[in-house]
């Protein structure tokens, strides 16, 4: 199991975009469960070794464990998590500060974000990563059932592309 690429998996954003997204009547950065959930079984199936990353809450309301193949980073001290980040040889996830510390630390990092207008994230956080070939992004209308299996193809296609 030593010799798997890890991924990196970061599902939800910060409590502060919630809020935030939620006053502005914004569609929410984290990511749904069931897409979470299928992404988690398909990396399963393509041999991978996962980090998973949230709060202790998000990850059980997931209802995975930890195993041989799954790690769970949920440390009361963000840092430690963020730590861990180091260790994936690539990242998935929503548009939050796990994506913006893998794509600084030039990991292959696949980003899951709304197609709402966000000039800002786009300038700052996005596009100078993708020119660079480090982000690679999915963008989403509402993450309908069939643009979770439409996610879920383009992330494990990307990730086998880029750890093979």
């Amino acid at each position: 199991s030593e010799h798997r690429p890890i991924i990196g998996v970061h599902m939800s954003s910060s409590h502060f975009a919630v809020s935030h997204e939620i006053k502005k009547g914004l569609t929410p950065k984290a990511l749904p469960k069931e897409f979470t959930v299928s992404l988690l079984n398909a990396l399963e199936v393509l041999d991978f070794n996962v980090i998973l990353f949230g709060t202790k809450k998000e990850i059980t309301d997931l209802g995975v464990a930890p195993n041989m193949r799954l790690k769970i980073a949920s440390d009361d001290d963000i840092t430690k998590n963020l730590a861990s980040v180091n260790s994936c040889h690539a990242f998935i996830g929503s548009d939050s500060a796990f994506k913006t510390m893998s794509s600084m630390l030039k990991i292959p990092t696949i980003v899951l974000y709304s197609k709402e207008k966000n000039n800002f994230r786009d300038r700052m956080f996005i596009d100078p990563y993708v020119k660079n070939g480090v982000i690679y992004p999915f963008r989403y209308q509402n993450f309908s059932d069939n643009e979770i299996n439409t996610a879920i193809t383009f992330a494990t296609k990307t990730l086998t592309k880029l750890t093979r």
